[in-house]
């Protein structure tokens, strides 16, 4: 049974990261597609909608600028509140037609989640925001297996920490999820922290900023499968050792599918040592200027 899997901003999209912009922090262009999948053809122009900002509810109006439909009266005043400045983030969530909820992210960080400045895939790893690093982790972390989520799949991925700069990036085994997922390298995803070795991760287009999903399909119109790795993975057993497992999920009785573990998980480099690499946040230009 062959699985494919890709990314679509077309199905689905309930959120998207826009920056506030320098010129006009009063207003917030909602993306194209967003408001194509939330509205159709009828697009609320001048109506009002509220937006929950914590725990104030805000009134903001939705008009039209060159044909494209933007958050307006009332916007200003979530800015203003949050002090957000210029290449300040914001995700907006649709949670019906006319409600929406935002978190507003600055140094990359919101909270429990933080949005990725760059995934080096020639490096095989992903960062994390240096300001999230040390609230949760800091320079005593030593490093450890985490679970990473995209949608009900998880994959096991080291979190290290560099001796060298300090910042903290996800290393062995993550190669492994940008090439199954896949992952575009300029993919902006959200990680949220659901305790402190698992993350559920959004994925947005670099772009428009909308969300964008996992579509599954198989050779066989019929049938959809999907392996999960068992929690027993990578762990140490009683003995201190390494467990070597593989990991299986069924769709029928008849079936079973087998998944192996990456090659890159829990292994040291040739030399033994666990691989120390310097690493600089870089947000990506092409969606980053658009603030």
């Amino acid at each position: 049974m062959f699985i494919v899997q890709d990314m679509d901003s077309r199905k689905n999209a309930l959120s998207f990261i826009a920056f506030i912009d320098k010129e006009e922090p009063f207003l917030m262009e909602i993306p194209n597609d967003f408001a194509y999948n939330l509205w159709g053809d009828n697009i609320p122009y001048y109506k009002t909608v509220d937006i929950r900002d914590g725990e104030n509810l805000r009134k903001v109006r939705i008009t039209k600028k060159n044909d494209r439909p933007v958050f307006t009266d009332g916007w200003i005043m979530l800015v203003r509140h949050n002090q957000l400045k210029y290449k300040d983030e914001i995700l907006i969530k649709a949670v019906g037609q006319l409600k929406f909820e935002v978190l507003c992210y600055k140094d990359l960080v919101c909270q429990n989640s933080f949005i990725t400045a760059a995934i080096e895939s020639e490096l095989g790893m992903c960062l994390m925001a240096d300001k999230f690093f040390n609230e949760f982790y800091g320079q005593n972390f030593k490093g450890g297996m985490t679970k990473v989520y995209f949608g009900q799949r998880f994959w096991n991925v080291r979190l290290e920490r560099s001796s060298e700069t300090e910042a903290g990036y996800f290393k062995a085994g993550w190669s492994k999820v940008v090439e199954e997922v896949p992952l575009d390298t300029e993919y902006f995803l959200v990680f949220t922290r659901l305790d402190s070795m698992t993350f559920d991760v959004s994925v947005f287009d670099p772009d428009t900023g909308t969300e964008v999903f996992i579509i599954k399909s198989t050779t066989d119109a019929d049938m959809i499968v999907e392996s999960n790795l068992p929690d027993e993975v990578c762990q140490d057993d009683r003995e201190g050792s390494k467990k070597d497992v593989k990991g299986k999920s069924t769709t029928d009785d008849d079936m079973i599918h087998e998944s192996n573990l990456p090659y890159e998980v829990c292994q040291d480099d040739r030399q033994g040592n666990k691989k120390d690499v310097s690493i600089e946040i870089v947000l990506s230009e092409s969606f980053y200027n658009k603030g």
